[in-house]
């Protein structure tokens, strides 16, 4: 009977953690039928180093079996892909195969990109869209990518691109591997495809969460290469070498206007004083009661704080409750990078359940204690909700809890639930109910008690292990070039606030002058100030690529939308973003129809044969003659790219008075003011070049043109297409 209770909650509670990532189909304007069986094959993702950061080439191929009950009598529909990257990745690319050509994606504001793959009133439909979100709490963003037409029998073939902050550790460099945002129940990739390209000799990579991976290596094409089989629940990581040499690694990179660098650089040299710590993670995990995690940040924010903050002086070990109890190992394993990898390994690929087992990771975790020679700390990371909820119950079985680990057992708890209200007390104010047991157990054993609610998990994972050894609080970087400056740097860490003593920091930039150049990095803990001087000398400037100045803009950006979002930060961000091709929370790249260009260029040759800018703009035909009493405004092209023309045909009544044309934006501004006299044969004709009052080039979006004379107005939507 049991058995038969088990089977029925699997069948019916299991549900992803990493339910991030969804791959549907459905009828295009109606996506509330959805079928998510969409065949995802020929993955691959080539990887290049750029700097200090690593770009990912992910390409994939979508198929639909037509032949599915859900839509057996269509022969076309619209896809869409939703997945999720960190907030520091920056996606800087899309393409797409149309027919035999590849196209690239245009980058323009996110309303006008909207309209435009949604018009369903054109004879053509742009064939693809990507957007973005605002990164949400814990660092992560929310994307989606959407195809039409989804043809039957034909696969649909597509390239993204985006950069990630390189992982220093150990003397090489880590990334995750993009297998959450390929993978997905009950359809996804089942395999991905991996070249490595890199300039610099480097030796084979490594492949950290997936056994019997390696690489064969292809020296004329100056790539290693790998395949394997992956799943969902994997989170793999590729090791490579590291090009920080002693003490930094500085690439530059300049185009025609700005130079650009990124250095990367370890802080000053200390001596890292740490209280060697036995922590035993217990992770019990229900999807029910925490909103907006997924699998991939869990575990990899876990991952990171624990390699960074520990040694191998260090003692740990997780256990973990799914249907099953899994536990990394029977005894304490030293917090070395082998072991780490192992242990998650070993605790991931699985799936969580719809109810948390505490009980159960409670008696394991007793277990293992009581078998250990040494003592430890106790890390429960929980979003149990029908825990004890009055001060006398919380206290009571808090003890009982405790009663049953080893004596001076302390515990942290960090409390995943982010779903359930606030409740007033009378002790606390308003606060979880379940208060009362958490701070319970925590006070009683000297333990740290953390709240998703109210911080990151990032912060919360590196406030905890960071806790017991020496860090900085802050970091400074200054750069003095030869006869010029840095400036508009950023500096970029996972760790802010809490700066390991031997990882690097990254700070991008634009500068003037020449190498060499004198660079201080300043160091600051709770009652430290460290600092160290060196000199970057031209031989040491690695040559980069555009990518430079891309990361550049990515972080700049990332930075802008931090800020207050005002109509101008809005409009600051898309200029910067349609300048630099990087995707934004207020840009779209959009992938243009091939074939409409040239249809709309016949039909309007079609309208007027002899003349396409003839005086006729309506394409009348027979006597020639306008009626005295229309009033009409035409743009052709339109959309356009760099100038479009303007024809307003204004009423008899109208002639010979002073008329204004007003170029507005989608946020209502006036761009562009143009006075006019409308002439005796009442034809007004004027060109526009996508730029403002005072000459600046305006970005790709929706524009309004309204002419007004006395009191009529004309009205005309335009497209600028850069």
């Amino acid at each position: 009977m049991k058995k038969i209770w088990i089977l029925l909650i699997l069948l019916l509670g299991v549900i992803q953690l990493t339910g991030a990532t969804d791959f549907s189909i459905y009828e295009a304007g109606y996506p509330q039928i959805r079928d998510n069986n969409v065949n995802i094959t020929g993955v691959k993702d080539d990887i290049y180093l750029r700097g200090a950061f690593v770009e990912h080439n992910l390409t994939m191929s979508v198929s639909y079996n037509f032949n599915s009950w859900f839509f057996k009598n269509y022969n076309e529909l619209e896809f869409q892909w939703r997945f999720q990257l960190p907030e520091e990745a920056i996606v800087g690319d899309l393409q797409f195969w149309y027919g035999d050509s590849l196209i690239q994606a245009r980058i323009l504001d996110k309303w006008t990109a909207e309209l435009l793959f949604s018009e369903v009133s054109s004879p053509f439909r742009e064939p693809a869209i990507l957007t973005r979100g605002m990164s949400d709490g814990n660092g992560n963003v929310q994307y989606e990518m959407r195809i039409f037409p989804i043809v039957r029998g034909e696969k649909q073939k597509f390239h993204l691109q985006y950069l990630v902050p390189a992982r220093p550790t150990s003397g090489k460099l880590r990334t995750w591997l993009p297998i959450p945002q390929v993978t997905a129940n009950p359809r996804g990739a089942d395999s991905l495809h991996i070249d490595v390209h890199y300039k610099r000799f480097m030796e084979a990579p490594q492949i950290i969460g997936r056994y019997g991976a390696t690489f064969a290596h292809l020296p004329a094409d100056s790539l290693y290469r790998t395949a394997f089989r992956i799943y969902t629940n994997q989170f793999v990581e590729l090791v490579i070498d590291s090009p920080v040499s002693a003490q930094f690694d500085m690439v530059a990179y300049a185009d025609s206007s700005d130079s650009y660098y990124q250095l990367m650089v370890l802080p000053p040299d200390l001596p890292i004083v740490r209280t060697v710590r036995n922590l035993l993670i217990l992770l019990d995990y229900s999807v029910t009661n925490t909103s907006g995690l997924t699998g991939e940040l869990l575990f990899s924010s876990l991952k990171e704080s624990m390699l960074r903050s520990l040694s191998y002086r260090d003692s740990v070990n997780l256990i973990v409750a799914y249907a099953d109890i899994i536990a990394a190992s029977e005894r304490w394993l030293a917090a070395t990078p082998a072991n780490m990898d192992s242990i998650f390994v070993r605790c991931t690929g699985r799936d969580f359940l719809h109810f948390n087992s505490s009980q159960e990771l409670f008696a394991a975790g007793t277990s293992f204690l009581q078998q250990q020679a040494t003592a430890g700390e106790v890390v429960w990371i929980t979003n149990r909700i029908d825990l004890p909820t009055t001060k006398a119950g919380g206290q009571e079985y808090a003890a009982e809890i405790i009663s049953h680990f080893p004596v001076d057992t302390k515990f942290h708890i960090l409390d995943l639930d982010n779903i359930t209200r606030l409740r007033y007390t009378g002790d606390y104010g308003y606060m979880v109910e379940t208060f009362s047991f958490l701070s319970a157990l925590t006070r009683a054993t000297g333990g740290n008690l953390f709240f998703l609610r109210f911080h990151s998990l990032k912060n919360i994972f590196d406030a905890l292990f960071f806790e017991k050894v020496s860090h900085y609080e802050e970091v400074e970087i200054q750069v003095r070039f030869q006869n010029g400056y840095a400036y508009s740097k950023q500096l970029f860490s996972l760790f802010h606030g809490y700066y390991p003593l031997d990882f690097p920091v990254i700070q991008t930039g634009k500068y003037e002058g020449d190498f060499p150049a004198e660079v201080t990095v300043i160091g600051r803990t709770a009652d430290t100030l460290a600092m160290k001087t060196f000199t970057i000398q031209n031989l040491d400037v690695i040559q980069g690529s555009e990518k430079i100045a891309t990361t550049w803009y990515g972080h700049h950006l990332q930075e802008l939308t931090l800020k207050s979002q005002s109509t101008w930060m809005v409009n600051e961000i898309i200029d910067l973003s349609v300048r630099s091709r990087v995707l934004t929370p207020y840009t779209a790249f959009l992938i243009p129809n091939p074939d409409a260009e040239d249809y709309y260029r016949k039909l309007q040759e079609a309208q007027n044969p002899e003349d396409r800018y003839s005086d006729n703009p309506t394409g009348l035909t027979g006597n020639g003659q306008i009626p005295d009493d229309l009033f009409l405004m035409q743009a052709y092209p339109n959309p356009f790219n760099p100038v479009t023309h303007l024809k307003i045909q204004v009423p008899h009544n109208l002639r010979r008075q002073e008329g204004e044309v007003r170029i507005f934006n989608l946020m209502g501004q006036v761009v562009k003011t143009i006075r006019v006299v409308v002439p005796p044969n009442g034809l007004i004709e004027l060109e526009w070049d996508g730029r403002n009052q005072d000459g600046v080039t305006l970005p790709s979006g929706t524009y309004f043109v309204l002419f007004r004379v006395k009191d009529q107005v004309k009205r005309l939507k335009l497209l600028l297409l850069r």
